[in-house]
């Protein structure tokens, strides 16, 4: 059987898995910022290659059938899609196909199968199919305009609390404490974030404090983490049920259930791993997998096809 690749490229890690007769390899490597973000189909190149090192232990892996990549940004920059699928089939010298991160989570989740995928870790992005066969996205707009209720959403809602009491125009906050160990006085967190070379990510490596704040019984943090629930759950009340919950932020507590409170349990589902791929691994993976060797699904006007020249 020939090498299949599948990619999850987010902005935190970048995650693959290598498919052949002997099973599945899966390695791992740090994300990148997005494929519009500058340099982002040239940082998105190494840090797929450097996954990709991982899991076969070849700095420049060879003998590959196909590569599918669910790559973050990879729709609202199409562009930059094709720049990434053309640049990696050189290097791996294997035919491939670039999507977004959330069409192939969507993929290995539902396998064209109606419903939504609700993607919330760094960003959010919501990618529904509904009975009639329409394929859509929700919101992923990026830190600036638009991921609601996302990780560097909730990050950046916490740090804002805290300036807010540091004024005290604000509600003290347990996180102000939290905010200290994890960046120093209030004072010096605008400069922080600012000077990151991936503000957003940043912003989002504080959504965790904000998590267990709220956990712990902090108001302030309680409100913040109500108001993103509230913000992805009007969302799904535009896209097809049901819903899955992916990344980071959905599936942490407590988080997880407010949200799955506010869509109606009966409407959260997990279903059953698209076939034939293995089903250990992450959904998002195995519709990597899927989407590098099918060009038939209902997904394919997302995806960016190069073969190697």
């Amino acid at each position: 059987m020939t090498r299949v690749v599948g990619v999850d490229l987010g902005k935190t890690a970048c995650r693959v898995a290598v498919r052949d007769d002997d099973g599945v390899r899966t390695g791992e490597a740090p994300g990148a910022p997005g494929l519009a973000s500058p340099d982002g189909v040239a940082r998105a190149l190494a840090s797929v290659l450097a996954a990709l090192g991982a899991a076969t232990g070849a700095a420049t892996p060879t003998g590959l059938g196909a590569v599918g990549v669910g790559a973050a940004g990879a729709l609202a920059a199409p562009d930059d899609a094709a720049r990434l699928a053309a640049g990696l089939a050189a290097a791996v010298r294997a035919p491939v196909a670039v999507t977004s991160d959330a069409t192939v989570a969507h993929a290995g989740v539902f396998g064209g199968r109606a419903g939504t995928v609700v993607a919330v870790g760094t960003g959010t992005v919501l990618v529904t199919l509904d009975d009639a066969g329409t394929f859509r996205t929700l919101d992923g707009w990026g830190p600036w305009l638009g991921d609601d209720g996302s990780g560097s959403w909730l990050g950046r809602a916490g740090l804002r609390a805290v300036l807010s009491a540091a004024e005290g125009r604000g509600e003290p906050t347990a996180l102000t404490e939290r905010a200290r160990v994890w960046g120093g006085e209030p004072a010096a967190l605008p400069g922080l974030v600012a000077a990151s070379d991936a503000p957003a990510r940043t912003l989002a490596s504080f959504a965790p404090e904000v998590l267990v704040a709220a956990r712990d019984g902090d108001a302030v943090a309680r409100a913040v983490v109500a108001a993103g629930v509230r913000a992805v759950a009007d969302a799904c009340s535009h896209a097809a049920a049901p819903y899955a919950l992916l990344g980071g932020i959905a599936t942490a507590e407590p988080y997880a259930s407010a949200l799955r409170d506010a869509l109606g349990s009966g409407r959260v589902v997990t279903p059953d791993p698209a076939p034939p791929d293995d089903s250990r691994i992450e959904p998002a993976l195995q519709g990597a997998l899927l989407l590098a060797t099918d060009p038939t699904t209902p997904y394919e006007r997302t995806v960016s096809r190069r073969d190697p020249v």
